[in-house]
């Protein structure tokens, strides 16, 4: 484990860059409630501290479980594409954050990764990502746009919770199954996009679109309609479901 420090002779911005030439190093956090074993930068210095607000990570970095849990002035990030996971907790509570770009070297947003990100209004997901896990997004209460994209299987429970001015989300066809309290508490939603599927997906739970607005859509195909109403948990928002053609037309 490799501890560095560095003191600035005078206030200001900077810039902050870590570069491995050779091999590969992890960028991490060390605090009570997690112990990050390896070679791992350790940004414990700065994850309390309301002065990080640009950080630039280098080639050969990966990030572990809680790498800016808590830097909640930090506003910009450049993650490389030697990061292939955000780990659990890494971006928790990062509440200056306004947009992050998810490089297609990420195949996996793990646990609580984003979690209270409230200013969050803004994620480009690339099509590497496969798995969304559980809380992921849950509290980013400034995203408003949401795709998901086509190779990703898995969303687990609670991923968009409480994203209270999120008003329209595209699910792919390539999610089969709905996990509960997925987009509970999503007060603005217009809409929900499921278009695309060839078959209805498995809702887990009643309350995955609990407390959406009345007049909230969920937009299938034509053909799967009266299936869709009908099935399982789905039923509940048989009043909220709409045909594909019924909802184009409603904007022309």
């Amino acid at each position: 484990t490799f501890l560095l420090s560095h003191k600035y002779a005078n206030i200001g911005e900077y810039v902050i860059t870590l570069d491995v030439v050779k091999g590969t190093a992890q960028l991490g956090a060390n605090n009570s409630r997690k112990s990050v074993m390896g070679n791992t930068y350790n940004l414990s210095h700065c994850v309390y501290s309301s002065m990080l607000k640009k950080v630039e990570i280098g080639r050969n970095m990966k990030l572990s479980s809680y790498a800016f849990y808590q830097c909640e002035s930090l506003e910009y990030i450049v993650i490389p594409n030697s990061v292939t996971s955000i780990n659990e907790y890494a971006f928790r509570y990062c509440r200056s954050l306004k947009f992050i770009v998810i490089p297609n070297s990420i195949t996996s947003i793990e646990d609580n990764a984003f979690n209270e990100c409230y200013n969050l209004a803004f994620v480009a997901i690339s099509n590497s990502v496969i798995n969304i896990k559980s809380y992921a997004f849950d509290d980013c209460e400034g995203l408003k746009l949401l795709i998901i994209p086509n190779n990703t299987t898995t969303i687990g429970n609670d991923a968009f919770r409480d994203c209270k001015t999120l008003t329209s989300v595209i699910v792919p066809n390539s999610i089969t199954k709905i996990n509960s309290y997925l987009f509970y508490s999503c007060y603005a939603a217009a809409y929900f996009d499921f278009s695309f599927h060839k078959a209805v997906p498995t809702l887990m739970s009643s309350n995955v679109f609990a407390d959406i607005p009345s007049d909230g859509k969920i937009i299938v195909s034509d053909a799967l309609y009266d299936e869709w109403i009908a099935a399982t948990n789905w039923s509940t928002y048989a009043s909220n479901i709409i045909k594909k053609s019924d909802w184009d037309a409603s904007q022309a």
